[in-house]
């Protein structure tokens, strides 16, 4: 099965947010800024243009892999905004809309990168489920340009 077919399987709108997670497998130069990572979570109504949703900060599990979940503080607010969005859905399905996205910033761990290293990315969205593939072996040339990488700081 997809992880397509497999993230249909999972109502973000009715998943408990506790069991959402992100792990990525990225080459040992990089590694993400401490509290960069966030997912953004929102919804919104068509036919009024009542919007809801937020930015949620992800905290990384552990110092070794780089597995990420929403901050224990922020899960009232995002179940209260999957309330919202359940209820606009149950009401007005067809003008009801929303949207799940996970955003980080890099830092570079030592001056020289080699571009053709490779990105892995995958979620979770049950407590102890699979971690299912959204970018597979990318290379970090398809996410930083030459100049991108002069730019990246320095972990600290």
């Amino acid at each position: 099965m997809s992880t397509l077919d497999q993230l249909d399987q999972v109502d973000p709108l009715t998943a408990d947010p506790a069991g959402f997670e992100v792990a990525l497998d990225m080459p040992d130069g990089v590694d993400v800024i401490p509290n960069s990572a966030m997912v953004q979570f929102a919804a919104q109504r068509v036919d009024t243009g009542d919007k809801i949703g937020g930015d949620f900060v992800l905290q990384r599990r552990n110092e070794g892999a780089a597995i990420f979940y929403i901050a224990h503080e922020d899960l009232p607010e995002m179940r209260n905004i999957q309330r919202v969005a359940q209820i606009w859905e149950a009401n007005h399905a067809d003008q009801s809309e929303g949207s799940l996205s996970v955003d980080m910033k890099l830092c570079q761990r030592q001056d020289l990168l080699d571009m053709d290293d490779t990105v892995s990315a995958s979620i979770r969205l049950i407590p102890d489920g699979a971690f299912l593939p959204l970018v597979r072996n990318a290379r970090l040339s398809d996410f930083l340009a030459e100049a991108d990488v002069e730019m990246l700081p320095r972990c600290e």
